[in-house]
């Protein structure tokens, strides 16, 4: 992640309580493990140094900021699959929109929204940075 997008967050995020939130690379091995995919460097990245938390969309991680609802990444995951989203088993789910919809990372990095109303994936950004960078409120910075 670049500086510049790490100094971001981290004024978007002010004094929250970020820090306590974040995960280990033991805990999300063992991530990995229950849910057989392999995270994206980005996502890791982000969920070791920022938790689960508000950056202008919802980011789920295994701790998530107060303002968050407790839900983990796996959770949203495993109830995604298990309402029977296609193509799930190489995806994980780490947000979702308005209408419900999973956000979700693929095998190659790629941050998709399924669409339930037409029973389609679509790329929604190239990467985890990128969809954080586009999402954070400009405004502030």
């Amino acid at each position: 992640m670049e500086e510049s997008l790490i100094l971001r967050i981290k004024e978007f995020l002010g004094n929250t309580d970020y820090i306590e939130n974040v995960s280990t690379d033991s805990e999300l091995s063992e991530a990995e493990k229950e849910l057989n995919v392999t995270l994206d460097d980005e996502y890791k990245f982000f969920v070791k140094n920022f938790g689960g938390c508000f950056v202008g969309l919802d980011i789920f991680a295994l701790k998530n900021s107060k303002n968050l609802e407790q839900i983990t990444f796996i959770d949203l995951t495993k109830s995604f699959r298990k309402q029977g989203y296609p193509n799930m088993d190489n995806k994980y789910v780490i947000s979702f929109d308005g209408s419900g919809n999973p956000i979700c990372i693929n095998s190659k990095g790629e941050v998709l929204l399924f669409d339930h109303d037409i029973g389609e994936y679509s790329k929604i950004a190239n990467s985890v940075n990128k969809l954080i960078s586009d999402n954070i409120w400009k405004s502030n910075f």
